[in-house]
């Protein structure tokens, strides 16, 4: 899910699975680590702009991951050919987040390409409105 700033919010009946798109705009390869998703992603959820917090495990298993690295599990590398894209693996936010009210919300990602390795910029905002199932 790509949200533009021009377009609608996508609807949605519960918390989407976020497909990970990684660029790159150098003109040199590069290689990233697929790693854990827990060290490697920071989603940021806003509510009506106010920032969601992630479930309590999930906050707890972020702050450990964050402080002692060597526990991550090692993924593959990928190589990224110059001016080109890949895919990564998705970030379900059922995991990260409790169930979501209805709502209007904004998604905004941070990536890692490797162990310590510092975080890319902020994604584009994902925008969408979680609505009455009934």
């Amino acid at each position: 899910m790509l949200g533009k700033p021009d377009e609608r919010p996508y609807r949605v009946a519960k918390a989407p699975y976020v497909k990970v798109l990684i660029s790159n705009n150098s003109d040199q390869p590069i290689k990233v680590r697929v790693v854990d998703p827990y060290y490697q992603n920071r989603p940021r959820l806003f509510k009506n702009g106010v920032l969601v917090p992630y479930r309590p495990n999930i906050a707890e298993l972020v702050r450990k991951k964050d402080a002692d690295p060597e526990f991550v599990r090692f993924g593959r590398f990928l190589s990224l050919s110059a001016y080109s894209s890949i895919d990564l693996p998705e970030v379900d936010l059922n995991d990260w987040y409790s169930p979501l009210e209805p709502g209007s919300y904004r998604l905004v990602n941070r990536y890692r390409l490797d162990i310590n390795g510092p975080w890319t910029a902020d994604s584009a905002p994902l925008l969408f409105e979680v609505v009455d199932k009934h």
